[in-house]
């Protein structure tokens, strides 16, 4: 079978554009398939600095509160606001890529409540309903999941949907912890797929998140 390999990014922006050159110079360096901007202000400088390297991207529906931007055309796409006023969100597109076929990609901001530790039940049908509905083809499921991949939630998703995790999934949160960090954005991926290695992107950046790299492979 033909093999081959795509790196994607995900970063939660916190409401802010400015001081992102360091994390565009590594988007510039890794050159990910595919990226996935949340958190984002609307008409924030960094949604045009995306635009100029990506030639396709998830439509702004309603808020651009979070965008995938590809380096593939997107076929269809998911724009569903979670919580009017928290902001979360889930996107989602379907990209062609070749040697693997269709590949859904679902890009997600689950909001959730700091004394559960968990995203909330809302968020987590609304992302069930939405991997329910996917087209045939291969999933990749990233984002901000305010929550953890061992969860009770976030472990019957992966159930459901037959989702992995990485082995060792990289810390995220708080940004200022480095590796020590909670790993609450991560990458999920279909049992055709696998996930290389994650590393999280900490050089200071405007937001309290590590920006996460994932190498992908199949």
């Amino acid at each position: 079978p033909t093999r081959g390999e795509f790196q994607i990014a995900s970063y939660n922006a916190y409401h802010q554009s400015g001081n992102q050159d360091r994390f565009l110079r590594e988007v510039k360096a890794q050159q990910p398939a595919f990226v996935l901007l949340n958190e984002l202000n609307p008409g924030a400088e960094l949604i045009q600095q995306f635009a100029d390297i990506y030639p396709y991207q998830t439509p702004c529906q309603q808020a651009c509160h979070s965008l995938i931007f590809s380096t593939y055309p997107l076929r269809f796409s998911h724009d569903i606001e979670l919580h009017p006023g928290w902001g979360g969100k889930i996107v989602a597109g379907q990209a062609l890529i070749p040697g693997l076929g269709p590949l859904n990609i679902v890009g997600a901001h689950t909001p959730a409540k700091i004394w559960q530790a968990q995203m909330n039940r809302r968020a987590k049908l609304v992302l069930d309903q939405v991997l329910r509905d996917l087209p045939v083809g291969k999933t990749l499921l990233i984002g901000d999941f305010n929550d953890v991949p061992w969860s009770r939630r976030m472990g019957q998703i992966l159930r459901d949907h037959q989702l992995k995790s990485a082995f060792w999934p990289a810390g995220t949160w708080p940004r200022a912890l480095g590796s020590w960090g909670v790993p609450i954005d991560a990458v999920f991926v279909s049992p055709q797929l696998r996930i290389e290695q994650t590393h999280a992107f900490s050089e200071e950046t405007t937001s309290n998140h590590s920006a996460l790299f994932a190498q992908i492979s199949w």
